[in-house]
């Protein structure tokens, strides 16, 4: 089906690798210690989640702000729907950049001498 072809593709394991990484390879979750987190800082079975679902709006599958990382339990909680949408936007929300705003080593610029060195 087209849900499985579209989770196969190029495109959406490059997208999964790059929010996952924008994550911090942790589940957001488990970061706030919400929802009976065991252990804040897991980055053991992770997986990424579509707060929209495709069934609903598959225009929004590769939008970083409808996409979050989260460890399988927390995963399967938000699909059972146990952990609001809302609060799963409003963490991913936290972790975009805003517009515009590039980091330094994107910019290429090299760090400067610490001044007392």
């Amino acid at each position: 089906n087209a849900k499985d072809k579209f989770r196969s593709s190029a495109e959406w394991q490059a997208k999964r690798k790059a929010i996952k990484e924008r994550d911090h390879y942790l589940c957001q979750i488990c970061l706030q210690g919400l929802y009976q987190t065991i252990k804040r800082f897991n980055y053991e079975e992770l997986e990424v989640h579509h707060i929209i679902p495709l069934e609903e709006n598959d225009t929004k599958k590769l939008e970083n702000g409808n996409l979050i990382t989260l460890c399988k339990r927390h995963h399967e909680m938000a699909e059972a729907g146990e952990i609001p949408r809302a609060v799963l936007l409003r963490l991913t929300a936290q972790n975009i950049p805003p517009r515009g705003a590039v980091c330094e080593k994107a910019k290429g610029s090299t760090p400067t001498a610490h001044p007392d060195k």
